[in-house]
C-alpha cells in the first residue's frame, strides 16, 4: 500500500460494510452515506475528502481495483470515481465541508 488511508479505512470497515443496511438503518448505500456524514465531524469529512483525492492521486491508473485489494468493501461499489465524487457532492450539501 502506497500511503496509509485511516479514515476510508474507518468508513469501510465500520459503516460501508455488508451490514450497512443495520448499521445506519437505511436500505441504500447512499443513505448509509448520509448516515456517516451527519454523525462525523467537520474537520474528519474534509480530512476524509483529502484521503479520496490522495488514493486517487496514488492509483490513477486502476483505483477500482486498487480500492478492492486493499480494502475489500463489503459492499459493490462499479466505480470508485463515482463512488468518491458522490461522497463528496453529499458533504458540500450537507453543509460539512
Amino acid at each position: 500500500m502506497k500511503t496509509s488511508y485511516p479514515l476510508i479505512k474507518n468508513l469501510m470497515d465500520a459503516y460501508l460494510n455488508q451490514d450497512y443496511d443495520y448499521i445506519c438503518e437505511t436500505e441504500s448505500i447512499e443513505g448509509a452515506m448520509d448516515y456517516y456524514i451527519s454523525d462525523c465531524p467537520t474537520e474528519v469529512l474534509g480530512q476524509l475528502a483529502d484521503e479520496f483525492e490522495l488514493f486517487l492521486t496514488d492509483y490513477p491508473d486502476n483505483p477500482d481495483k486498487a480500492f478492492e485489494e486493499i480494502f475489500q468493501p463489503g459492499i459493490i461499489i462499479t466505480d470508485i470515481r463515482v463512488f468518491f465524487r458522490v461522497f463528496i457532492q453529499k458533504i458540500i450539501r450537507a453543509d460539512k465541508e
